[in-house]
């Protein structure tokens, strides 16, 4: 993984957000901002934050709410949560380092699946998208046993942690995943029906909300063009110059950011940040 700097004093704390105990109760984020493309936009100063239940995670008003993203792709799913205003800073982790340009908020380069408990503690919501070539239709029987199965490995990681989490995939996994949020595009006005399917841990009522559009459905694939993409997906709420930097392969692989940004607001009952 990639070494970081501390959030409130700027030394080197490898994978930690802060380096010492002291730094992490005296960091306000208005002295020191995280380094990825929502920094521009202004936080609530910090209050101590305890989570003893999933319960009081729902309902506790805070103004420092820490997400991190794993699997976190070019970061539509991240750009969801930022928008809904729930959450102060957002981490990605991802394999890929090429994700270090893509990825709007801070990021690490490393494998989700090998963060320790200690590094997991240091925040307040976990979202995961494993990889989902395993599970998907688009991706021939005979191909499927090439890619890797990480949405099991994913529960009983994030179960441990002790965290409210949201694991996200495709049609194809509700054997692993356990789907009880079902969403697609036209729900959320959008020109694609992009079917998927989320298991959230702390929601009480299973959510589905699949609606057909009168309307003509994009199909989206490889062959479209960037501007077909952005349109269908509703990527344009997307800071633009963050955007300019995604590739349509990446856009094509994400979470429609209305979804996350939907599953957010119904956790999660109160913003944290000023205007959003």
């Amino acid at each position: 993984m990639k070494k970081r700097s501390c959030l409130n004093c700027g030394k080197d704390c490898g994978i930690w957000l802060y380096c010492s105990k002291s730094c992490k109760t005296s960091y306000r984020p208005n002295m020191k901002m995280s380094t990825g493309t929502h920094s521009n936009l202004r936080s609530c100063s910090k209050v101590n934050i305890s989570i003893d239940t999933h319960t009081n995670v729902r309902n506790r008003r805070a103004s420092h709410f820490r997400m991190l993203d794993l699997f976190c792709g070019e970061g539509l799913a991240g750009w969801g949560y930022w928008l809904s205003g729930r959450f102060s800073e957002i981490v990605g982790v991802d394999m890929n380092p090429k994700m270090a340009d893509r990825y709007a908020f801070d990021f690490i380069q490393g494998d989700a699946l090998k963060l320790d408990y200690e590094f997991l503690s240091q925040f307040d919501f976990i979202h995961a998208s494993p990889p989902c070539q395993a599970y998907s239709k688009a991706t021939p029987n005979t191909a499927r046993k090439n890619h890797v199965r990480l949405i099991a490995a994913s529960h009983l990681m994030l179960v441990a942690s002790g965290k409210p989490y949201v694991i996200e995939n495709v049609e194809g996994s509700s054997k692993d995943l356990r789907p009880n949020i079902v969403l697609n595009g036209h729900t959320l006005g959008l020109k694609i029906d992009r079917r998927r399917y989320f298991h959230a841990s702390i929601l009480e009522q299973p959510i589905r909300k699949i609606m057909r559009s009168s309307h003509v459905s994009h199909k989206v694939h490889n062959s479209m063009n960037r501007t077909s993409v952005i349109e269908a997906m509703g990527l344009r709420v997307i800071n633009p110059n963050a955007l300019r930097k995604m590739t349509v392969d990446g856009m094509l692989q994400g979470v429609p950011p209305a979804m996350t940004t939907f599953i957010s607001s119904g956790l999660f009952a109160h913003k944290v940040m000023i205007g959003a």
